[in-house]
């Protein structure tokens, strides 16, 4: 009521001046659209809250949403490759079984069970031997700041640089991993009934 704002105004005037503009409320720069305007465009409250109590003017404010949204741009192309990149992948890793199913009914029923084993073992001894050297001699370098080689890569052997990859990089190295496996297995089909198991575990690997 009336009496009450009276004291209220009155403990206000006998405080010290910083005290006194302390308690009183902060004049923000931003009006509420600015604010909405700043947060579509995908600023975080805090940041937008930052904005405003410095006094950022219309064109430093659209500045900075320029800025904010180039970065989320580039964050979303980023997260489109890697989804890209998976998707692809998966799709090459299905080749292994169209050729399982070919060399299945390219020979006799009883090397059935063992043509599955080898499309099987194809992408897990390619695993292994593409993690060891395979990626570092397509794509290796010795450091991140050195460029491949001419003709060979020369590092990165067992991922030894996979701390600085991101999540496009590893993306990467199972699109290119997959594509290695599928290669070896399109050769089983020929090989089939001809090759003792081990000496096709080492062609695989060496492929």
């Amino acid at each position: 009521t009336k009496k009450k704002r009276q004291n209220a105004s009155t403990s206000l005037r006998a405080l010290p001046a910083p005290r006194r503009l302390a308690r009183l409320p902060k004049m923000s720069p931003c009006s509420a659209a600015d604010v909405a305007t700043l947060t579509a465009s995908g600023m975080t409250q805090a940041v937008v809250d930052v904005i405003c109590e410095t006094g950022a003017t219309a064109i430093e404010r659209r500045s900075l949403t320029v800025a904010a949204n180039e970065l989320a741009i580039t964050g979303l192309q980023g997260a489109a490759n890697t989804n890209l990149l998976l998707f692809c992948s998966a799709l090459v890793f299905f080749m292994q079984a169209g050729f399982a199913m070919l060399c299945a009914g390219s020979i006799r029923s009883k090397n059935v069970m063992n043509i599955l084993i080898k499309n099987v073992l194809d992408a897990c001894v390619g695993a292994l031997a593409f993690f060891a050297v395979g990626y570092g001699l397509a794509y290796g370098r010795k450091t991140n700041k050195d460029t491949a080689g001419d003709y060979i890569g020369e590092g990165n052997f067992f991922l030894s640089n996979s701390a600085t990859l991101t999540g496009e990089g590893w993306a990467h190295f199972l699109f290119n991993w997959a594509f290695a496996a599928a290669a070896a297995t399109i050769c089983s089909g020929a090989m089939a009934e001809r090759t003792q198991f081990v000496a096709y575990l080492g062609y695989s690997a060496l492929l």
